[in-house]
C-alpha cells in the first residue's frame, strides 16, 4: 500500500518489524535458557571454589523457574545460561544489611519499588519502557494489560509520590499485622488492589475526565477500607481530626467526589481501591 501526499508525491509507509520475528527471538532465547539451566551441583562447586571450601556448602532452598533457577546458599544466587551468580556480589558490602532488611519487610519493599520507579521516571523520561506504566483504555486496547498493575507504582511528581509514600508507610505495616505477616497474601492484596483501582479509573474516566491513571492511592484506599472493615470503631486521623475508621473512610471518599475532583484527584481510582479492600475482607471471612 502506498499513499500520496499533498504535493502528489508517492509515500511508501515504513514497514515495522513483523511481530513474528520478535516472538521467534523470544522463543529461541527461552529454548537456550531452558537447555542451559545450571544444576545444584554446579552451584555447590561454584561456592566451594569461590570460598575455598573443602566440603560442599549447604543449599538452604532452591526453585526452578524453567528458564532459570534461584537458590539460597548463604546468599541469593541466580542461575542462567550455565552459570550461577550471587546477587550479593553486585551490591557493596556496606549496603547489603540495609537491602536485606528491605527485602525481608514487605512494607519497605513496596516503598522501595515505588521509589525506584519514580527515580527511573525522573532520570530516564524518554525511556520507551515507561509507556507501559500508565493505565488507560488506549493501553488496554493496545494489549498492555500489565499496566493495570504497573500504574500503581508510577507517579507524576515529588508531591504525588511523597503523599502516597507517607500514607503507605502507615497503612502497609498495619495491613501486614492484620494479615499475620503472610507475604503471599500481602502481595496478592497489593496486586489485586492495583488492578481493581486502575480498572475503576479506566471505566470511570467519563466522570473524572482522566484519560490515564497513575499512583498508589488506590492501594492506600484499599488498605484503609480493609482496616475500617476489620475494626470500624478504631480511631483514624483524617485532615487533622480523629474519627472512627468507617466514618473516616466515607468522609475521605465524599471529599474526593464533592471537593477534590476539580483538583486533579482520581476519585474513581480511590473508590475502586476501597471497594476491593472491603471485598477482600469479606472474602477472607468465608
Amino acid at each position: 500500500m502506498v499513499y500520496v501526499d499533498g504535493q502528489g508525491n508517492i509515500v511508501r509507509p515504513r514497514r515495522g518489524r513483523p511481530r513474528i520475528w520478535t516472538l521467534g527471538a523470544v522463543v529461541a532465547v527461552a529454548a537456550v535458557m531452558m537447555q542451559t539451566v545450571p544444576s545444584l551441583a554446579e552451584l555447590k562447586d561454584h561456592r566451594a571454589r569461590a570460598d575455598g571450601l573443602w566440603l560442599s556448602p549447604t543449599v538452604e532452598w532452591h526453585a526452578s523457574l524453567g528458564v532459570a533457577s534461584i537458590a539460597k546458599c548463604e546468599s541469593i544466587h541466580l542461575g542462567a545460561f550455565g552459570r550461577w551468580l550471587s546477587l550479593s556480589d553486585l551490591v557493596p558490602k556496606q549496603l547489603r544489611p540495609r537491602l536485606e532488611a528491605i527485602a525481608a519487610d514487605d512494607s519497605q519493599l513496596l516503598l522501595a519499588i515505588i521509589a525506584a520507579v519514580f527515580i527511573a521516571h525522573v532520570l530516564l523520561p524518554g525511556w520507551r519502557f515507561l509507556r507501559h506504566f500508565p493505565a488507560s483504555a488506549e493501553a488496554l486496547r493496545a494489549g498492555r494489560y500489565w499496566s493495570l498493575v504497573l500504574a500503581a507504582f508510577a507517579h507524576d511528581d515529588l508531591m504525588h509520590v511523597g503523599f502516597n509514600a507517607l500514607a503507605l508507610s502507615r497503612a502497609a505495616p498495619a495491613l501486614q499485622g492484620r494479615l499475620k505477616h503472610d507475604r503471599t497474601t500481602f502481595w496478592s492484596f497489593v496486586v489485586l488492589a492495583a488492578v481493581a483501582s486502575s480498572l475503576a479509573s479506566v471505566f470511570g474516566r467519563s466522570t473524572t475526565g482522566y484519560t490515564e491513571t497513575k499512583g498508589a492511592s488506590g492501594i492506600v484506599f484499599a488498605m484503609l477500607a480493609h482496616a475500617a472493615a476489620t475494626n470500624p470503631a478504631a480511631p483514624m486521623y483524617v485532615y487533622g481530626m480523629q474519627m472512627p475508621a468507617a466514618t473516616a473512610l466515607v468522609a475521605m471518599l465524599a471529599v474526593d467526589v464533592l471537593v477534590r475532583s476539580s483538583r486533579g484527584i482520581d476519585y474513581a481510582c480511590h473508590a475502586g481501591g476501597a471497594l476491593f479492600g472491603l471485598a477482600f475482607y469479606e472474602y477472607c471471612k468465608l
